[in-house]
């Protein structure tokens, strides 16, 4: 393919059902063709003008991004938690044993043990066939590497057209068509509920970034803050 490509690359828990309506709605708005895939090893198509992957994987994807990439990364205090609702209570557990055998362990255990076991599986090697859980893809992420662009979840949410939507305009041109924002606010998602009104097993859950500070027990939150310093560092110091 000849005209601009972009690859948008994420991690599971950091907004890839919302992205991924997104990007189909404004391909769809903008005569685009879209590529999606959920598996590790993937890597940006050559034949589509919008890749999404939405397990990422750094030593995938080192030197197969030269049409441009975008990485959305999330707190990954707030992974633990949306990961440990959606674990326990709503992902579909269709063509993944993994996390059918992890949602048994969930219902049978305590929330904080649970919280422990979500930490766990999130950091495993093994999390989804041959793809790792998103704690363990984004630890070991490179983020000197400047070929990928990071981009907060928490600010993709709040604004997805001002953050996402300006880095499409590259693709779809001077006649650029923005989805309606009305579309993708959390109340749209959420069944009219707003940003803090929790449903625990809805896959839109809270909507607060917060939220951890007062679901996550403190030796976690230690432990997450330890193994994750040089992210929270970088793109979420008030987490520390």
């Amino acid at each position: 393919m000849e005209s601009p490509t972009l690859a948008i690359l994420a991690h599971h828990k950091c907004a890839t059902r919302f992205t991924r309506i997104y990007l189909e709605r404004f391909c769809e708005l903008n005569g685009l063709t879209l590529f999606s895939s959920h598996h590790g090893e993937a890597v940006p198509s050559a034949h589509q003008h919008i890749s999404h992957l939405t397990n990422a994987d750094y030593g995938s994807l080192k030197g197969s991004c030269s049409g441009g990439s975008l990485h959305i990364i999330r707190n990954p205090l707030s992974i633990v938690v949306s990961a440990y609702y959606s674990h326990r209570n709503s992902h579909p557990l269709d063509g993944w044993p993994e996390l059918a055998e992890q949602r048994s362990l969930l219902l049978a255990c305590s929330k904080d043990e649970g919280l422990w076991a979500t930490l766990h599986f999130l950091e495993s090697a093994g999390f989804y066939g041959n793809t790792a859980g998103p704690l363990r893809s984004v630890g070991d992420w490179d983020f000197d590497d400047g070929t990928f662009q990071t981009l907060r979840m928490e600010d993709l949410v709040n604004d997805v057209n001002s953050q996402l939507g300006i880095h499409l305009a590259r693709i779809a041109g001077p006649d650029t068509q923005m989805p309606a924002r009305s579309e993708f606010q959390f109340s749209a998602f959420a069944g009219r509920r707003h940003t803090g009104d929790q449903d625990d097993f809805s896959h839109f859950r809270s909507g607060d970034p917060d939220n951890w500070r007062t679901e996550l027990p403190t030796d976690l939150i230690c432990r997450v803050r330890a193994n994750y310093a040089h992210l929270l560092e970088r793109y979420y110091p008030e987490a520390l």
